[in-house]
């Protein structure tokens, strides 16, 4: 097996295409024949196939030795499944089924995790107020932030630096880190019912 595999090496590196005295069609009969050689039963095949012997013969003549394979005629004589029979290079073939098939199973599966998964849950209070924040005001009139409930929170519409003002219709309080003014939406009025 070394000996095959150090004459393909030898040959492929002069048959390669890349080499100026290479070519494709050469090299794709260099890799048929390795390919041939290196399995044991596909050369069997070949080696009867030279000595005019059928395949279902046994004894000797059915296995002949390995010195009566020339190489080089194997070499000139195979092509690769890579090339056609005219010797022109078959085209690359894209799975378009498997690719397919695929993608609708990742398709699916980001359907079935977003049904079967809720949404991110709530952040719980980091004492950093942003906007959106829910906040409490303390009793030194700083505000504090704190989870939202959902009925008469008081939310932040801005923070804004303690040299410049809030919006009008909203409170000023401080923020208890320092980091500004927290401009606070009034609590919304609770609905009232008309007769």
């Amino acid at each position: 097996m070394a000996t095959i595999r150090d004459a393909y090496r030898t040959r492929a590196r002069t048959a390669h295409p890349d080499r100026p005295s290479g070519s494709a069609d050469e090299m794709a009969a260099v890799n048929e024949a390795y390919r041939v050689l290196s399995d044991p039963g596909r050369r069997a095949v070949y080696d009867r196939s030279l000595d005019g012997v059928g395949t279902t013969g046994t004894g000797s003549a059915a296995r002949p030795s390995p010195s009566r394979v020339d190489h080089d005629d194997v070499l000139t004589t195979l092509r690769s499944p890579r090339y056609n029979y005219e010797g022109e290079v078959r085209p690359a073939r894209v799975p378009w089924r498997f690719l397919t098939v695929m993608g609708l199973i990742g398709v699916g599966m980001v359907i079935a995790g977003a049904a079967l998964f809720d949404g991110p849950a709530e952040r719980d209070p980091d004492g950093v107020i942003r906007a959106g924040s829910c906040v409490e005001i303390l009793t030194n009139s700083d505000a504090r932030e704190v989870r939202c409930t959902g009925e008469g929170d008081l939310v932040v519409e801005r923070l804004v630096p303690r040299d410049e003002r809030c919006p009008s219709g909203t409170m000023p309080h401080r923020d208890t880190l320092g980091r500004g003014i927290a401009c606070v939406l009034p609590p919304a009025p609770p609905p009232t019912l008309d007769t």
